[in-house]
């Protein structure tokens, strides 16, 4: 049956989700100097600091100093993160520590050199990961009907191999395959559906894009920001007689968005509505470029963000810079060595960088 963490979860991925694409309406808040994006870090000051930092580093630009000291500083004492401590003389909740804002730091501040805090944050994950070998949003959370904090889930999972994938580059980079298999949806499920991994593991599982995208990244066995330097062969369908149990998992997932990619030319529809979600075309995106194979559907995915890039990466009304969004096209652009001052109209790295409050 359905863990009864799928509503609660799914809420705050929502939340998060919301921060990358709309964002809250620019407010002043508490110790922000350092940080990047003058709108509402309170659900994605941490997740977006974190994505701006990977993103200049793989640009070959070194962050300004106060962004990394920022990110360093909103460290919880036991090494987890918030979303957002707008406090720091207040000690953290660790009910509200989340796996996701922690794993993503953690890449962030391994490659911003603050390898110690960085470390830190890989041995909260590593120490909170339930009996599956996964890990859910908040896993300190007490139990409740709404919440079940021991139930993994694959967002969380693969951001957490996304972080330990950086901090150990070898040891665990055959593992997230393994671990997270049983959220595959099986070849019974028929062409478009077969491969797709959902949120959470279910007697009927079904196909989250979301869930997919990022759980695949993490099969790649490569850290954020991405150098790419070699391509593979083509992957073998899973569903083939040819497959194996070392590539059913990742080689599946990756066909499933690279169908999802090439049959949506705008960008992988939103599960909350109508429009593009382009939170999860960008990592779709990452996914196959780090897997080394060379899907035409990455060329639909970044013509598909260029042609939307302006829409997602700046406020309607105020033209604020929303550092999540471009740093996500940014982590594409360089991973493709793509020209990151004219992509959809925007420089990327500009726009980033002029963001930061002083």
């Amino acid at each position: 049956m359905k863990t009864t963490a799928r509503s609660s979860a799914t809420s705050l991925a929502i939340a998060l989700l919301c921060a990358l694409t709309l964002s809250s309406p620019a407010q002043a808040t508490a110790n922000s100097a350092g940080l990047y994006g003058t709108t509402d870090p309170t659900y994605d000051g941490v997740y977006r600091q974190s994505l701006a930092l990977l993103a200049l580093t793989g640009a070959k630009i070194k962050p300004a100093s106060s962004a990394i000291d920022w990110l360093a500083s909103q460290q919880c004492a036991d090494g987890g993160y918030e979303s957002f401590r707008a406090d720091l003389a207040t000690p953290c909740d660790i009910a509200q520590e989340d796996s996701n804002s922690t794993a993503i730091a953690a890449a962030a501040l391994q490659v911003a050199g603050k390898k110690g805090v960085a470390m830190k944050s890989a041995t909260w994950l590593l120490a909170h990961r339930n009996k599956d070998g996964g890990i859910g949003f908040n896993p300190l959370a007490q139990a409740s009907a709404e919440y079940d904090p021991t139930a993994s889930d694959a967002n969380s999972t693969g951001l957490m191999f996304v972080a330990l994938n950086a901090i150990y580059p070898t040891k665990y980079r055959n593992v997230a395959a393994g671990i997270l298999a049983k959220y595959q949806v099986n070849c019974s499920a028929g062409a478009g559906k077969s491969g797709a991994l959902d949120y959470q593991v279910s007697d009927g599982l079904t196909a989250n894009d979301y869930a997919t995208a990022q759980a695949a990244f993490a099969f790649t066995g490569v850290a954020l920001p991405l150098v790419i330097t070699k391509s593979n062969p083509a992957p073998i369908n899973p569903c083939s007689s040819k497959s194996t149990s070392t590539t059913k998992v990742a080689d599946g997932a990756m066909l499933y968005l690279a169908t999802r990619l090439s049959n949506n030319p705008r960008g992988i529809p939103s599960a909350f509505g109508t429009g593009t979600d382009w939170n999860t075309t960008a990592w779709a995106t990452l996914a196959l470029v780090g897997s080394g194979y060379r899907y035409p559907a990455i060329s639909t995915a970044v013509a598909a963000m260029s042609d939307g890039a302006i829409s997602w990466a700046f406020e309607a009304k105020t033209n604020a810079a929303k550092p999540g969004p471009l740093a996500m096209m940014l982590l594409v652009a360089t991973s493709l060595k793509l020209d990151v001052h004219h992509f959809g109209g925007i420089d990327l790295t500009k726009s980033i960088i002029g963001s930061l409050r002083n």
